[in-house]
Order: structure tokens, then C-alpha cells, then sequence
């Protein structure tokens, strides 16, 4: 189990030197692969300008859930290269592309020193990778750099310092599980600075969309938010007992369970141009 304090969130810049770095993939292929996220990575690619043989940049890529999207859009006359500084990711990602039959040229790399000429990209995606890096400024003026002039940028950030999970009968448990989650990104609050981010980056034709996502689904919450994980963090602590913890995860089931709505997200769709 992966125990969620703040400097086990951000191991996500040494996915390779952990324990177990395959925890990673697994936390991914339960998160990134849920049919809801799929459905909001599908609608958000819809909304940008993609065109069949396109040049793409999957930037931090994880197990390539978007990457094998972003690859059938293109189609055979495109091509998409995924990076990632994880090298654990990188392999999952090529041996997906493999299964499928899909031509993705992968790559190891830091976010902020691409190994690419000037001008290489028609097209940059990128999802909640800004939140773990050192610089979010630093890695846009990279992606600028890389992208040909009018070539786009889409990326999606959360903005987990308006994180709200559902009270649960114990609304100073479910303030300190918000709390810990926010402590352990490096930059919980990125989502509400992307366009100042990309304005300092120097990209134009800046749309950042907000949205509040509602969500229902029991799994999925705990999944995308490890609130079995960070709930056991707390306990470890000693902040709350156990009994207290598996008392409000057991209420929050519940409420689930009658189709109510157990935690609300805010998230942001940055859409720009070099």
C-alpha cells in the first residue's frame, strides 16, 4: 500500500528508485483508466485542434492511457512521442503501443530539458504533470520552444487547494484528509496559475478553463484521491483512530451507494498557442 504523507506523493519525481516502483502503475492504470477520466481525456482532446498527421508530444507520458489516444488520432500519417522521466513508464508505455500496433517513439527525459530541436511539435499534451515538477514556468517555456509557431499546447492541472470530499458525519477528519492530500503535491494550487504560467512562458491565444467535477463513484474517489491511503497515513500519525477512519469511509460508501455526490474537484484546461 502506498502510504500517502507529503513525501511519499511526491515520489513521483523517483518513481525508479522506489521500493516498488510498479505501485506507481498500478495507482495509474486504476486512476488513469477509469472509464469517467477516459471519457474527460476523449472529450478534452475533441476540443482541441488535432489534425490526422499531426506531430505529438505526450508529455509525461506514465503508462500511456492519452499517449495510445493521442496515437489513433493522428492516425498512420502522424506520429506521437511519449516522455517520461520514469523509466518504468516508459516501458509500459512501449509495450502497450506494441500490443496495439501502434508506432510510438518513447523516450526518457526531464519535463524541462527536452531532447528535441527547436520547432519539432505541431502538438503538446500534457496532464497533471505541472503539479509534480520543480518549475511549472521553466517546463512551458520549454514546450514553447519545441513547438512549431501556431502549434498548440493543451494541458490539464487540478487544483487540489479547492479540493472538497464529502463530510461524512466527521467534517474535521474529512478537513484533515483534504489537507493531507494538498500537502503532499508540490504544487497543489498550479491549476488556477496556469494562464499566468503560460503568459511568463511566453505561449499566446491563452484559454484556461475551469471546471468543478462531481463525483459519485465510491472507487473512483478512492482511487484518483487514495483516501484508504491517506486515511491510514492519519492513523499512522496518530491525528485520528482507526475506528474513526473506517467510521467515515464507511459513511462516504454509503452516501455513494445512494447516488450522492462524495467529492468535488476543480480542475483546469489550459488550451494555448506558440
Amino acid at each position: 500500500m502506498m502510504n500517502a504523507n507529503p513525501q511519499r506523493l511526491r515520489a513521483w519525481r523517483t518513481v525508479d528508485t522506489a521500493a516498488d516502483p510498479h505501485e506507481f502503475t498500478r495507482y495509474l492504470e486504476q486512476s488513469s483508466e477509469h472509464p469517467l477520466v477516459l471519457e474527460f481525456n476523449r472529450a478534452r482532446l475533441a476540443a482541441a485542434d488535432l489534425q490526422p498527421g499531426s506531430t505529438v508530444l505526450d508529455l509525461g507520458c506514465g503508462i500511456g492511457s492519452d499517449t495510445l489516444m493521442l496515437a489513433e488520432a493522428v492516425g498512420p500519417t502522424g506520429h506521437v512521442h511519449a516522455v517520461d522521466r520514469s523509466a518504468v513508464m516508459i516501458e509500459a508505455v512501449a509495450r502497450r503501443a506494441a500490443e496495439r500496433g501502434l508506432t510510438i517513439t518513447c523516450q526518457e527525459s526531464d519535463a524541462a530539458s527536452l531532447p528535441f530541436p527547436d520547432r519539432t511539435f505541431d502538438f503538446v499534451w500534457m496532464e497533471r504533470v505541472l503539479m509534480h515538477v520543480l518549475s511549472p514556468r521553466d517546463v512551458l517555456t520549454e514546450i514553447r520552444r519545441v513547438l512549431r509557431e501556431g502549434g498548440q499546447i493543451v494541458a490539464h492541472e487540478p487544483d487540489s487547494g479547492a479540493l472538497m470530499v464529502s463530510d461524512g458525519g466527521d467534517p474535521e477528519l474529512a478537513r484533515l484528509l483534504e489537507q493531507r492530500w494538498s500537502a503532499g503535491i508540490a504544487h497543489p494550487r498550479v491549476g488556477r496559475a496556469l494562464e499566468g504560467c503560460a503568459h511568463s512562458a511566453g505561449l499566446t491565444d491563452i484559454q484556461s478553463k475551469p471546471e468543478i467535477v462531481s463525483i459519485k463513484d465510491f472507487e473512483l474517489a478512492c482511487a484518483a484521491l487514495r483516501w484508504r491511503d491517506v486515511l491510514a497515513s492519519l492513523v499512522d500519525d496518530r491525528m485520528v483512530s482507526k475506528r474513526r477512519a473506517d467510521a467515515w469511509l464507511h459513511t462516504v460508501e454509503a452516501e455513494a451507494q445512494g447516488s450522492r455526490v462524495i467529492c468535488w474537484s476543480t480542475r483546469f484546461n489550459l488550451f494555448a498557442r506558440r
